[in-house]
């Protein structure tokens, strides 16, 4: 999913464990809304960028644990 409000929609219909591919910046509303869908699905998220990484890290930091957090890595 690209989305939260696409992982919102399919966790609303019985999904409990959902990736959201692109990578996101994430800000206190969209923590929020994470920390929200944490409670009732596993949520894993990416990241692109050592600086997406940190951030998202401290945003989700109280959820440690509830969120996973996948590090996308350009070898080539």
């Amino acid at each position: 999913m690209a989305t939260i409000g696409e992982v919102e929609v399919f966790v609303d219909h019985g999904a409990d464990d959902v990736f959201i591919t692109y990578p996101l910046w994430i800000g206190t509303r969209q923590a929020d809304r994470l920390r929200q869908l944490a409670d009732r699905a596993r949520i894993a998220v990416g990241a692109g960028t050592a600086e997406g990484a940190s951030n998202t890290g401290a945003r989700l930091a109280d959820a440690a644990g509830a969120i996973d957090v996948l590090i996308e890595i350009d070898s080539g």
